[in-house]
């Protein structure tokens, strides 16, 4: 009996983290297709940044991190340099993953959106300036980059109560 109920936890955490997958490359292939024709005031959300505080709230980190890695690579796949993007989303992940273990809750999503927002945009600028792709100051000290931490932090805080809505009903 105890065997059964191994097997069927470590299924149930497998299919857990397939559908989490699905999730961030569902969120990548919108971020890809969809997001580039919409623009408000010149500035794109990042919807993979802005489902994680969602995904700290459902599951683990050992759960959430095949997500993360997929989710960077597809977005790398989309773009000319490897691991300009995955590199920053998964260090953006490890530091809102200690965060939220240490100092603040993983309900919290107001705090994730905007944190998650400043700390991966100072990664992926950092490293495209490294490259010659980005200009740092340009973007990072501007109005645009704080309208895009507002709409990280709006669809955050959506995926989060999406997310509370699920985790409520048990589904």
């Amino acid at each position: 009996m105890m065997i059964l109920g191994l097997c069927s936890r470590i299924l149930f955490n497998g299919v857990k983290i397939f559908l989490q997958i699905i999730f961030v490359i569902f969120l990548a292939i919108l971020q890809i297709s969809l997001i580039p024709h919409i623009s408000i005031f010149g500035v794109k959300p990042n919807l993979v940044l802005a489902g994680l505080p969602a995904l700290f709230y459902l599951s683990g980190f050992w759960e959430i991190l095949p997500a993360v890695l997929v989710g960077g690579l597809f977005y790398d796949l989309s773009d000319f340099y490897l691991g300009l993007y995955s590199l920053p989303l998964l260090i953006t992940f490890l530091l809102l993953w200690f965060l939220s273990r240490k100092y603040i809750s993983g309900s919290h999503f107001l705090a994730l959106g905007i944190l998650g927002t400043i700390i991966f945009n100072f990664l992926f600028l950092s490293v495209g300036y490294i490259f010659g792709a980005d200009s740092f100051f340009d973007y990072f000290l501007s109005w645009r980059h704080l309208i895009e931490i507002s709409l990280n932090t709006i669809l955050a805080i959506l995926f989060g109560l999406a997310a509370s809505f699920i985790k409520n009903r048990g589904l």
